[in-house]
């Protein structure tokens, strides 16, 4: 879930990226840039490894401040999962 609380007109999107403890690594695509002061709501699906019982997910925010300018993300959130 999403807002941009700038309302500055930069765009704004969240990345995702799996990783599983049994050394698997799938990236996730990025979520659509938007620019709304209320809450979107996107999701980020990948599916389970089979040979895996747990998975971490790293999130971040980012702003799109164009080029030549690069993005600006937040700190990457690396919650736990166990399946």
């Amino acid at each position: 879930m999403s807002k941009d609380l700038a309302a500055d007109g930069n765009t704004i999107y969240t990345t995702g990226n799996w990783y599983f403890e049994n050394g698997a690594e799938a990236h996730a695509l990025n979520t659509p840039q938007h620019n709304h002061t209320y809450y979107v709501t996107h999701y980020l699906k990948h599916p389970l490894q089979p040979t895996a019982k747990s998975v971490r997910g790293g999130t971040q925010a980012c702003v799109q401040l164009g080029w030549p300018v690069p993005d600006t993300c937040s700190a990457q959130a690396l919650p736990s999962f166990d399946y």
